[in-house]
């Protein structure tokens, strides 16, 4: 378990961090227009990958304070 929370820390917290950051910046886009089912996916969407930034950053901070 501590080898995957290393590598999703390393590796894949920087693609988290810009799909995040992507679909909050179309949720931001899509809330001025009336288009709503576009808006609801990107806010799905960012709702996931701020939950696993969360669990990336917890995880870690939990290991650190393990140790």
């Amino acid at each position: 378990m501590k080898t995957l929370i290393y590598i999703s820390a390393l590796f894949f917290m920087p693609f988290f961090s810009y799909i995040f950051l992507r679909s909050l910046f179309l949720v931001i886009t899509f809330m001025k227009e009336e288009n709503k089912y576009k808006r609801d996916q990107a806010i799905v969407t960012t709702c996931i990958f701020f939950a696993l930034i969360m669990w990336t950053f917890s995880s870690l901070i939990l290991m650190i304070g393990h140790w």
